[in-house]
C-alpha cells in the first residue's frame, strides 16, 4: 500500500506540471505533493489567499482534501495520499477540479475588478 500511494503521489506530480496553471512547489519522493495555482496576473500576497480558498472549495465540492503549508514563505496546498482505495482515477480528477476550480475563481476576480 505504501508504495501504491507513492507511485500516486509521483503520478499526481506528474499530472500538475502538464497544468499551465498549476506549479509543483517541491520534489514527490514520498506520498506528499506540494503545488500551488499560478497566475501572472494575481499578486503573491494574494496568492496565498487564493491558494487557501482553492484548497477549501476542494473540500467543500468533495473533488479531494488539501491541506495547506509554507513553502519559502509561499502558501500551498499539501495532498498527502495514505488511502489505500485512492486510485488514479481519484488523483486524475483531483487534478483537473484543482485546476478547473482555480481557472474560474481566477475569472471570478477579473469580473470583481472591473
Amino acid at each position: 500500500m505504501i508504495e501504491q500511494n507513492i507511485e500516486q503521489a509521483q503520478y499526481m506530480a506528474e499530472l500538475i506540471k502538464k497544468q499551465p496553471n498549476l506549479e509543483l512547489m517541491a520534489p514527490v519522493p514520498i506520498n506528499t505533493v506540494c503545488f500551488s495555482y499560478k497566475n501572472g496576473e494575481i499578486s503573491a500576497e494574494a496568492l496565498d489567499d487564493f491558494n487557501h480558498n482553492l484548497s477549501i472549495r476542494l473540500i467543500f465540492s468533495g473533488a479531494g482534501a488539501a491541506s495547506e503549508t509554507k513553502i519559502k514563505d509561499r502558501k500551498v496546498m499539501q495532498v498527502c495520499i495514505t488511502n489505500h482505495r485512492t486510485t488514479r482515477q481519484d488523483v486524475e480528477n483531483f487534478v483537473a477540479s484543482a485546476a478547473k476550480m482555480g481557472s474560474m475563481m481566477a475569472e471570478e476576480l477579473k469580473i470583481k475588478s472591473f
